[in-house]
């Protein structure tokens, strides 16, 4: 049952990394703003982001650089590792 649990919250959390990463391809200038499927993936990945932004912004954008999305993942990562300690440690 432990192994299950883990499965599915390690393919979640893998499907949104992923999505992470085609948001910073995406905001490369492959797709305008505008269209249905910048927007979905805006969409799916604006809680964590906006939510890092508001509080770290001084120290996550550097020179128009923004670090957020890599800070996301990072968080991501950080978070898959307690829960697979907490189940299997």
């Amino acid at each position: 049952m432990r192994l299950f649990v883990y499965q599915i919250i390690n393919w979640a959390i893998n499907v949104y990394v992923f999505i992470i990463i085609i948001r910073v391809l995406l905001s490369y200038g492959f797709l305008p703003p505008h269209h249905k499927v910048r927007r979905f993936v805006d969409r799916l990945t604006d809680p964590p982001i906006q939510f890092l932004r508001k509080r770290w912004r001084t120290y996550l954008v550097v020179q128009h650089m923004d670090f957020t999305p890599v800070v996301v993942l990072l968080l991501l990562l950080i978070i898959k590792r307690i829960f697979f300690e907490m189940l299997f440690g």
